[in-house]
């Protein structure tokens, strides 16, 4: 016996078919910019001294990326680089809770300059697929409270 009702197909995702086709493509300069484009307004205001918890974020998410990215293979010699970059941050964090103030001392400004370096010439390098997963692990990192305890945390996550 047939069935009566006639049947309708699924739609077809565009958007999951092209994740596939692209997870190991590059970031476009476009992609590349979006990603920047932030830490380095962050860092900017925090270097001006008109910065706030919000612009340390952004640089510490940043740095967090590069961790995570170095971890996958992407730039890995330059893991070392990144601790004197992760110490400013935490540095920067215990002082806000002190003083109020989200600001870098000279060589945390430096550190983290150049950990902002990295991390742009890493994205720059991914791919998409190594992009998502380092996104992934810092929000799975955030959402279990493990990400901002204390610097030798941060560290072994590059690890």
């Amino acid at each position: 016996m047939r069935k009566s009702a006639r049947r309708t197909p699924r739609p077809v995702s565009a958007g999951a078919f092209n994740r596939v086709l692209t997870a190991g493509q590059p970031l476009d300069d476009a992609q590349v910019l979006d990603i920047t484009l932030h830490a380095r307004i962050a860092f900017q205001a925090m270097r001006s001294g008109k910065s706030n918890e919000e612009n340390w974020v952004t640089v510490a998410t940043a740095l967090n990326m590069a961790c995570v990215l170095c971890a996958i293979g992407v730039g890995a010699e330059y893991r070392a680089d990144l601790i004197p970059a992760l110490e400013a941050c935490w540095r920067v964090k215990m002082r806000a809770a002190r003083t109020g103030s989200w600001a870098f001392d000279g060589a945390g400004m430096q550190a983290v300059a150049f950990g902002l370096e990295l991390h742009d010439e890493q994205v720059k390098v991914a791919n998409c697929k190594q992009i998502r997963f380092a996104i992934d692990e810092i929000r799975r990192l955030v959402l279990a409270d493990e990400v901002y305890k204390d610097v030798e945390h941060l560290i072994e996550v590059a690890e």
